[in-house]
């Protein structure tokens, strides 16, 4: 478990390369003292790990994955993005976990009524490049409303609203119908959308995410999955080849 330069490496980076979750996850999953080292609860993201370290995650020991799997979920309306659920919802991770023998997470997230194309995967690297604010990939939805959606309104929203001191903008839209629009936006913050039409008074009816970066949903039926194609994750890449 080193670096190109024999150093250590952080124990979220090595977590996130066993398939844990991504490496902003691995950080939580520590801070809430799931995670050991040697027998040593650790609580601190930034600690090292070296050769020879035993790394326990919920007591069970993990070791990198040598296979990694990228699968796209169109999700239904009604299932949480989350490892587990107090009040025992619906999973979104549960249409998919158990078709495969490695522990899988989501990437990103869309709410328990947003409906649409989430990833999967056990390539904490690979969650890391779609996540980041930096990396510029669009993300489509199909958003409808319960009234009219004005095009003041979406110019509004390409132009970028200010709410709670937090900048929402849409890269393009393009309107269907008088209360239906497509949106891309490329962060993509948590409940973005809803918060934009609820703060000009719209409710939003119906969510759904038809395409992340190069990756569509096409005709993937809701519920059902697919792997990502070698040509899909391609064009996720850097230009030096890596995520």
């Amino acid at each position: 478990m080193v670096d190109g330069t024999g150093k250590g490496i952080r124990l979220q980076v090595y977590l996130a390369r066993c398939g844990i979750d991504s490496r902003r996850g691995c950080e939580t999953l520590i801070s809430q003292g799931r995670v050991a080292v040697n027998g040593k609860t650790i609580t601190a993201a930034g600690s090292k790990v070296y050769p020879g370290d035993k790394i326990e995650f919920d007591g069970k020991e993990v070791r990198q994955e040598t296979q990694h799997y990228y699968i796209l979920l169109n999700k239904p309306p009604g299932y949480l993005c989350a490892n587990k659920d107090r009040f025992s919802r619906p999973l979104a991770l549960d249409l998919v976990q158990k078709h495969y023998d490695v522990r899988l997470f989501h990437v990103g997230r869309l709410d328990l009524q947003s409906s649409g194309a989430i990833f999967f995967t056990n390539d904490g690297e690979f969650a890391k490049r779609i996540m980041h604010p930096s990396s510029g990939f669009e993300k489509e939805y199909i958003v409808e409303a319960n009234q009219r959606i004005s095009h003041s309104l979406l110019e509004s929203f390409k132009k970028g609203i200010t709410i709670d001191s937090v900048l929402y903008r849409v890269k393009e839209y393009y309107q269907i119908n008088p209360t239906t629009v497509h949106l891309v936006l490329i962060e993509g913050k948590y409940r973005e959308i809803r918060i934009m039409f609820q703060a000009y008074g719209l409710v939003v009816r119906k969510l759904h995410r038809i395409r992340i970066g190069p990756v569509s949903l096409g005709k993937l039926k809701s519920g059902a999955f697919r792997d990502i194609s070698a040509e899909e994750l391609e064009s996720f890449r850097n230009p030096k080849g890596g995520y």
